[in-house]
């Protein structure tokens, strides 16, 4: 899928969600850790059973932004025909 580029800190959050996975902790002791919700704490680690180590990171990392986008369809839209 390409590669995947994590801060320490996502690598941190799942090497936690890891050992949640393993059963070396608990939901709540998972969460307390990471500071999250146990229900958050639930969702990402159903998101990296499904997903990977991709499910331990943010879902729009490395995409675009909406605005960034929509200034490059306006630059595609206002160029003459022929790009020049």
């Amino acid at each position: 899928m390409g590669q995947l580029t994590m801060s320490n800190r996502e690598i941190d959050k799942l090497k936690v969600i890891q050992n949640m996975l393993d059963g070396k902790l608990t939901r709540p002791q998972a969460a307390e850790t990471l500071s999250i919700s146990e229900r958050q704490a639930g969702r990402i680690c159903a998101r990296v059973c499904k997903e990977g180590n991709r499910g331990g990171i943010h879902g729009l990392k490395g995409r675009e932004s909406i605005p960034a986008c929509r200034r490059r369809e306006s630059i595609i839209r206002k160029s003459p025909p022929g790009g020049r």
